[in-house]
């Protein structure tokens, strides 16, 4: 076992993998105030493509997302959802500590697609303090995969966290609710209504009709506001071109993306940064 800069006990990052499957690592974040990681924003790559498993096993964490805050305490089992905006840290006063396992390749993204985890962040409050310690033990006895009781290991962590058990019969499903999760999930692509409907199993004509009736917005008015909200965190918190941010949530080309930026906000997202950084360095 070594350490790593955040003092993190790190049980592997070594395992030979192939594109079934992927470890990338797996370890335990100690208690420090000063942890704190970004997935797709602030880091030279804004597609880290891994699923996140973590286990809080003592203390209080945060989880940040364009659309909420999460608090985590001892005792929650997280997701943090691949290519997806998220900033976690722990309390400031009660730090958490808890175990981690970062995974990603065909297997697991078959098996997100099979539970149909589709939500950026995930929480839910189950002891899995147990199967964690397995796939360390396991981890620690094996560097090779293919490795069948890891793959078996890795299927229970997404059984795990599927909301499958939890979903409601058709009639009281929060379809608006259901529609709302999917767009900012897919905030990263240039999807259509029509899509949306064959993934969720709708005619375009309910969908419109039921998210309207929830939201006040169509659809897709409701979509090119939740990517024009990315966009201002990604102008403020990045140093990422205009050019890199149309293309990243998938407008059709820069001066479209500051056309639909401009009329939501009234200003340009080059003045919106240039405000942002003069406001935070008085």
């Amino acid at each position: 076992m070594k350490s790593n800069r955040w003092g993190e006990d790190i049980i592997s990052d070594t395992l030979r993998s192939n594109s079934i499957l992927d470890v990338s690592t797996a370890g335990i974040t100690n208690p420090n105030p000063k942890y704190k990681m970004l997935h797709n924003i602030g880091s030279s790559d804004l597609d880290y493509d891994y699923y996140n498993f973590e286990y809080v096993l003592g203390g209080t964490g945060y989880i940040e997302t364009p659309e909420r805050t999460y608090t985590v305490h001892a005792g929650d089992f997280y997701f943090l959802n691949k290519l997806q905006y998220h900033i976690y840290y722990p309390d400031a006063q009660n730090p958490f500590r808890k175990e981690f396992i970062v995974v990603r390749g065909a297997l697991a993204d078959k098996l997100a697609e099979l539970f149909l985890i589709r939500e950026s962040v995930i929480v839910k409050s189950v002891d899995m303090h147990p199967l964690f310690e397995k796939i360390f033990q396991n981890l620690q006895t094996s560097d090779v995969i293919p490795n069948k009781l890891l793959e078996l290991q890795i299927f229970q962590l997404f059984q795990a966290i599927s909301l499958l058990d939890e979903k409601k019969t058709a009639a009281e499903r929060d379809v608006a609710r259901e529609i709302s999760d999917y767009l900012v999930s897919h905030l990263q692509e240039n999807i259509t209504v029509a899509k949306i409907a064959n993934d969720l199993y709708m005619s375009e004509s309910s969908i419109n009709h039921i998210f309207v009736k929830r939201y006040g917005y169509s659809v897709m008015q409701f979509y090119i506001k939740k990517k024009i909200s990315y966009a201002k965190i990604l102008l403020r918190k990045t140093n990422y071109s205009i050019k890199n941010i149309s293309d990243y949530l998938a407008f059709n080309d820069e001066k479209y993306f500051s056309r639909c930026f401009k009329m939501h906000t009234n200003e340009t997202p080059t003045h919106y940064r240039k405000r942002h950084r003069e406001k935070e360095g008085s």
